[in-house]
């Protein structure tokens, strides 16, 4: 019910779903997905992508435009579970969490991101199973940035589920070269490396650390070099305290380190993207107490990235407005210093997943 009512107060919504369907919709007219952009927004997933989308473009739009949200809306609900929620909470915690600026961006625009999180929290967390690997490679074959958390299960020296995500993820990149050759080996020859296609990263969207790098050099040389270097640090930080949450039976909190890994790295993270902010401000809650949690929804209730001078280029010429402008990357700064401050004590080495012990897995 909050998701139609949301879609009734924001008409005009949901151009990503647009997107969406006409890169589908090309697929079925035997035409290429990535030759002909929808108004000034092109496809830029992966061509698995395209064919799991052609339901979307089968039916009719309006009935597309509620398909889509409604399961996002389900996945709000699975997400809420896998973070702990007691079931008796979550008809009214996920409906509320539709204040969250990613949540409702994302239904407004008709994104994915509620559906990818829902794939990795259900896949990852939880207890161990021999199918464990499957969802995040196909949540990876649909969108790259998930590939982060094959990273995750090498660290925590996960090798079944490492190997059985590869593999997902390998046939999610075969089965389109093969049904669509072209476009099979277009996407990662020349559109993957094409970064116009989406758009300046400087755009106040895009909170990234590339977006602030960005925002702050604009095209200039050192831009990239300096995103690469940053970049590479706080991956490397965040899967080492993944790996200390871990080994601490805590799931929840080393697959939220690396989905803010993701977040952080990727060069482009618009603001929808960051509905890992569920997961993680759970994280803070159970780890740093109620008032940084609260701290920390506050920041994605206000998104303060929307009150700033923005678009036509007027990023480039802020001052002041750096602060708010990039919130969500320095809120993410402090939940990696306040959660690391809370998670470093000496720990048994760990050969295997199986060396956590049963009584700290079974918490996750």
């Amino acid at each position: 019910m909050v998701t139609l009512v949301h879609l009734a107060a924001r008409p005009g919504g949901q151009l990503d779903l647009s997107v969406y369907r006409a890169g589908s919709q090309r697929l079925l007219d035997g035409a290429s997905v990535y030759a002909q952009p929808y108004g000034d927004l092109p496809f830029t997933y992966p061509p698995f992508a395209a064919l799991v989308m052609v339901p979307l473009a089968v039916l009719p739009a309006t009935l597309a435009e509620l398909v889509l949200p409604l399961l996002s809306a389900l996945a709000l609900v699975v997400v809420w579970h896998r973070c702990g929620l007691a079931t008796r909470w979550l008809l009214l915690v996920a409906p509320a969490s539709a204040v969250l600026e990613p949540v409702w961006m994302t239904q407004h625009f008709g994104q994915v991101n509620l559906l990818l999180l829902a794939l990795v929290l259900a896949d990852l967390v939880g207890p161990t199973s021999r199918w464990r690997g499957v969802l995040t490679g196909i949540a990876a074959g649909l969108k790259l940035t998930p590939l982060v958390f094959l990273g995750y299960l090498v660290v925590t020296r996960q090798w079944r589920a490492a190997g059985v995500m590869a593999a997902v993820f390998a046939a999610t990149v075969m089965v389109p070269i093969v049904l669509l050759p072209g476009d099979g080996l277009r996407f990662w020859t020349s559109v993957l490396p094409d970064a116009e296609r989406i758009g300046a990263s400087w755009f106040a969207g895009n909170q990234s650390v590339m977006g602030v790098l960005a925002r702050l050099g604009g095209d200039a040389a050192w831009v990239r070099p300096a995103w690469f270097v940053l970049a590479s640090v706080l991956v490397l930080l965040l899967l080492w305290l993944a790996r200390l949450l871990f080994l601490r039976g805590d799931t929840l909190g080393a697959v939220s380190a690396t989905g803010l890994a993701s977040l952080l790295a990727s060069p482009v993270s618009w603001s929808h993207h960051w509905v890992w902010c569920i997961p993680l401000g759970v994280v803070l809650l159970r780890r740093a107490g109620l008032l940084p949690a609260l701290l920390w929804a506050a920041l994605f209730v206000a998104a303060p990235h929307l009150w700033v001078p923005r678009g036509h280029d007027s990023e480039l010429g802020w001052t002041w407005a750096h602060l708010p402008g990039d919130a969500y990357v320095w809120g993410a700064l402090a939940w990696l210093a306040v959660v690391g401050r809370t998670s470093w004590r000496p720990v048994a080495r760990a050969t295997s997943a199986h060396d956590v012990p049963e009584r700290l897995a079974s918490r996750a």
